[in-house]
């Protein structure tokens, strides 16, 4: 191997050169926050989470190698669940997600196994009541990029609202409005239609370049373009709206969330890879939509109708939006 060959695969970290395996923000750095239940940077020597059972008990998981330590976490939740009251920031800002309240914990054990989703820890938040802050508002100026791994699990709620700033409703991110996206920055909305399929792993991206133009992606693929110039005071709650409003609850399952206050369009491609790679989030959405079943009886069910018991098999099914 020539030698440049060797610096550039070393600084890419392709390659070990001692410290430890590395992790995504070793070879993109410079992040604003970063949430995982992976170890992201092989700089950082702090715990993934912090989870609790009942609300006074706590217990604080790190990692095992990379990956979270399920089977010390598995060890403090029994046979029971456990909820994460502290969401650690492994961008070394501190910038920690936390919640006091047991009831509006999001979920990380359910009967004693760890929750997951291609065989990899996830976090969930039920649409109902469960929520997280940061002590201070993170406001993003200039350019900014930011992306996730998760995975939406009903559109039972017509807003679940992702990210939300500090008590006004006009910055915020909603990932389903049915199958949209809205992204409101300083009270304007960009709204974008069938991003989502419930039920599957995505890898979703919002960055804002030098021409202030606002992108997102789906599966690393663009849809339409937006341009906004105005700073963006985003991320300080996750998982619910400003005041807290049960039709806008997070109604998804979230793994990972790292967030840069630069201009990242030419990492995109290798930052969105490497996400889908660990996680094993596909390149593209499902070519079929998938319906909500779940989300379909509980409508026939209020509307006084009934779903017969028994085992079944449903194909080739069109939800109509109009009368036949």
């Amino acid at each position: 191997m020539k030698q440049s060959t060797y610096y550039y695969l070393l600084r890419r970290g392709v390659i070990g050169g001692g410290g430890g395996s590395k992790g995504l923000l070793d070879t993109y750095t410079g992040a604003a926050a970063a949430y995982s239940l992976r170890k992201l940077s092989s700089d950082y020597s702090g715990n993934a989470i912090t989870v609790t059972t009942d609300g006074v008990d706590s217990q604080d998981i790190g990692f095992s190698g990379n990956d979270l330590d399920t089977a010390a976490l598995e060890s403090f939740a029994g046979s029971g669940d456990a909820y994460v009251s502290t969401w650690f920031d492994q961008s070394g800002n501190s910038r920690n997600f936390t919640q006091s309240t047991l009831a509006n914990m999001p979920k990380i054990v359910s009967s004693g196994s760890t929750i997951t989703q291609n065989s990899k820890p996830i976090v969930e938040f039920d649409g109902s009541t469960r929520y997280m802050d940061l002590a201070a508002q993170q406001t993003f100026t200039d350019e900014f990029f930011m992306t996730f791994a998760i995975r939406p699990t009903s559109n039972t709620n017509a807003f679940g609202s992702l990210l939300n700033g500090q008590g006004t409703a006009q910055n915020r991110v909603l990932i389903y409005e049915n199958t949209n996206t809205s992204v409101r920055i300083a009270g304007t909305s960009y709204i974008q239609p069938d991003g989502w399929d419930i039920g599957t792993y995505t890898n979703y991206t919002i960055e804002r370049g030098s021409t202030d133009d606002i992108k997102q992606y789906f599966y690393g693929t663009i849809h339409e373009t937006d341009n906004d110039a105005n700073d963006w005071p985003i991320l300080f709650r996750l998982g619910g709206n400003k005041n807290l409003d049960a039709i806008q609850y997070l109604h998804a399952q979230v793994s990972e969330m790292i967030f840069w206050n630069t201009d990242e369009s030419s990492n995109r491609v290798a930052i969105e890879s490497n996400i889908r790679s660990f996680y094993s989030i596909g390149s593209s959405a499902p070519s079929q939509p998938q319906a909500d079943i779940n989300s379909f009886v509980s409508r026939v069910e209020a509307d006084g109708g009934s779903v017969l018991g028994g085992s079944c098999l449903l194909t080739d099914v069109t939800f109509l939006t109009i009368n036949p």
